[in-house]
């Protein structure tokens, strides 16, 4: 199997896209320094002349959030027009030029989420369920009017972002999502999975990896750092994780962060912003709604009541 050489990450020119939309950012990944998924909402005036998108290597994702119209999408010199309402997503896949703009039905501004994913996802689940004996194809992805799934993802993202999710929680939405529109798309199989063997966490495997996780949970950890101490294909981590622990990879990671930090606040007289820079967060008021919604208590009120 062919495994990129670190984590996949977005390529620079991806972060121009964002720059180049004429909305209003509402909110952004930026804010908790994901680097292998960038997302953007934003708000915008109802009616928006086309304006030219950036071209990138990535893959772009446009989802509308509220409002409806009609959308105007110029890809690779061709003009298309299609009704857009929230839930309806667009994508431009990697390498295309194009130019977007948009007219509401009722005069109101619009609401759009944009996310970026790295085609590192897309190229590493082609490879991973591809047939033995074949090769990966380099095939334009397209994403359908309606897609459940990923507008339900995006519009769960506000919150991610807002509890400070670290860049572990984006890489495994970054991997399903690229496996999903995949699979939606007929690239790869819905029984691929069944074709290679998944492997296994044993339980000394097991055991290494939570060891790892609690001696390194206030590091920037991958997934592909974590398979890699499992073992096993980063593509099926997750899914065995769970499957023995009961939680996710990023689940477990903000437990950890969780303890540490409470760790600090009755055995340290260190300032809660120090301790929520220890924790790998780059944002206090992230860290201290984490902190409240794992303690149902502030960070502040933890440390009064052990008497700190």
């Amino acid at each position: 199997m062919l495994n990129s050489a670190s984590k996949p990450s977005v390529a620079a020119e991806s972060l121009d896209v964002a720059r180049a939309h004429p909305g209003a950012i509402m909110f952004s990944s930026d804010e908790v320094r994901w680097s292998s998924l960038l997302v953007y909402g934003f708000e915008s005036a109802p009616n928006v002349a086309p304006f030219p998108t950036p071209v990138t290597r990535d893959q772009i994702v446009t989802l509308a959030a509220s409002g409806q119209g009609e959308i105007v999408c110029k890809v690779d010199g061709r003009w298309r027009r299609k009704p857009f309402r929230a839930g309806i997503g667009n994508m431009i896949s990697g390498g295309q030029s194009c130019r977007m703009g948009w007219q509401s039905a009722a005069n109101s501004p619009i609401r759009t989420i944009l996310m970026i994913i790295p085609t590192q996802f897309f190229l590493d689940a082609k490879d991973e369920y591809r047939p033995l004996g074949t090769h990966v194809a380099e095939v334009p992805l397209r994403l359908g009017d309606a897609d459940p799934v990923i507008a339900s993802l995006l519009l769960s993202l506000q919150n991610a972002i807002a509890s400070g999710a670290p860049n572990v929680y984006a890489e495994t939405l970054g991997q399903y999502l690229a496996t999903h529109i995949l699979m939606r798309q007929s690239q790869i199989p819905a029984s691929a999975g069944d074709r290679r063997r998944a492997g296994v966490i044993t339980d000394r495997r097991l055991q290494r990896v939570l060891a790892f996780m609690h001696a390194h949970c206030t590091e920037d950890l991958s997934l592909l750092r974590l398979s890699r101490e499992a073992c096993v294909s980063p593509f099926h981590f997750v899914k065995l994780f769970k499957k023995q622990t009961g939680t996710t990879p990023h689940q477990f990671l903000m437990k950890l962060r969780m303890e540490a930090a409470a760790q600090m606040l009755t055995q340290t007289g260190q300032p809660v912003a120090e301790i929520s820079r220890a924790c790998s967060y780059q944002s206090l008021p992230h860290f201290c709604a984490a902190f409240q919604r794992h303690f149902a208590q502030s960070p502040a009120a933890y440390r009064r009541t052990a008497g700190v």
